[in-house]
């Protein structure tokens, strides 16, 4: 192997690595059940009190309160990297709860976070016009995850290519098109 294939292997190795970095610490990450699902905790909160658990999933509401914050989120199951999943696939929603000031200008609606923490019980609150149980997490590590960026279309084929083309071939006279 030459010295510049073994470079390459290299640098495709470390980017194939950091792409599934995990967000939470390996410490939580090893208390967790892995056959606890969010499904038996939606259920029976009160069962699994003192569980460690890693949730994802999307904002819908952040509210501070005197000492604490909560964030209300969708849960969604989590991809490579602990990264939540879209919304497709949701189950619940459940309420993180940390002792943080967290500013809803940042931790708004729509925005993706993984919540690692222990199931602290069940609090029921209104939901439109439906009385919602919500499994209630106390944050040991709490991550936001960076928007996505935007994505720009180029233009459509006449306005795209500039000067006398047509199909991508020259044109050099006027009457060709």
């Amino acid at each position: 192997m030459s010295i510049r294939s073994g470079c390459v292997v290299l640098v495709a190795s470390a980017l194939a690595l950091s792409g599934c970095a995990h967000v939470i610490s390996p410490n939580i990450r090893a208390q967790v059940n892995k056959n606890l699902t969010f499904r038996m905790v939606l259920e029976n909160p009160d069962a699994y009190r003192g569980a460690t658990v890693i949730w994802g999933g999307v904002i819908v509401d952040t509210q501070n309160r005197r000492g604490v914050t909560d964030l209300v989120v969708v849960e969604t199951p989590l991809k490579y990297g602990e990264f939540p999943a879209d919304w497709d696939s949701y189950q619940g929603r459940f309420i993180a709860r940390t002792r943080r000031f967290l500013d809803p200008a940042v931790f708004s609606r729509g925005a993706k976070v993984t919540v690692a923490g222990t199931v602290a019980g069940k609090e029921t609150r209104p939901l439109g016009e439906t009385e919602y149980t919500y499994p209630v997490v106390d944050v040991r590590e709490l991550h936001l995850w960076a928007p996505p960026p935007p994505v720009y279309y180029a233009p459509p084929y006449p306005a795209y290519y500039p000067g006398p083309w047509r199909d991508g071939f020259w044109c050099p006279w006027p009457g060709c098109f």
